[in-house]
């Protein structure tokens, strides 16, 4: 039997080994199916989108740098690190910032721990303190550093919780 693709959708019979008979009419089949998608679809290294029912496309804009979800929505990459680089970045202990990127970012926090004592650095994302590095020493004043991630569109702010000594802030770094 012919295919009767593209008029409508081609209907097969499941078989089976060492039960069922192929026959080269159900290779025919597939085969015609197989032209017959190609030809609809024609050649070369992209699909024409002209080829395709729009429903199938999604919503959105299709090219080399989105893809496309299970909802037929055609949207960019949000990885964390994806066409993002690390650089020095300014951010005060206590201030609320909003992360308007649109991706998410990450910070690298690093200070000193100013002598004897201990604590802890937080971060609070949308009103949750998420704890990320902590600090306990006998004297000195020695390193100690954390990261923390920040999703798109959230408040965030990095503060510390000290038990006792003097904490400084070093350095920071950024994702983005």
């Amino acid at each position: 039997m012919p295919t009767t693709y593209p008029t409508s959708i081609d209907t097969f019979t499941t078989k089976t080994d060492g039960v069922s008979d192929v026959l080269a009419e159900d290779v025919n089949k597939l085969q015609g199916a197989v032209v017959a998608i190609e030809t609809k679809l024609g050649s070369g290294s992209a699909v024409p989108s002209a080829a395709l029912p729009a429903s199938s496309l999604g919503s959105g804009t299709a090219n080399s740098t989105t893809f496309l979800r299970g909802d037929k929505t055609w949207v960019s990459p949000s990885s964390l690190g994806l066409g993002q680089s690390w650089a020095s970045a300014t951010i005060t202990r206590g201030v609320t910032y909003t992360n308007s990127t649109g991706k998410p970012i990450a910070f690298s926090i690093h200070c000193l721990s100013g002598g004897a004592g201990g604590g802890y650095l937080y971060t609070t994302i949308d009103g949750v303190n998420v704890p990320f590095a902590e600090w306990y020493v006998n004297g000195g004043s020695y390193p100690f550093s954390g990261i923390f991630v920040v999703p798109p569109d959230k408040q965030y702010l990095w503060n510390w919780s000290i038990t006792s000594g003097s904490p400084s802030h070093s350095a920071s770094y950024m994702l983005s």
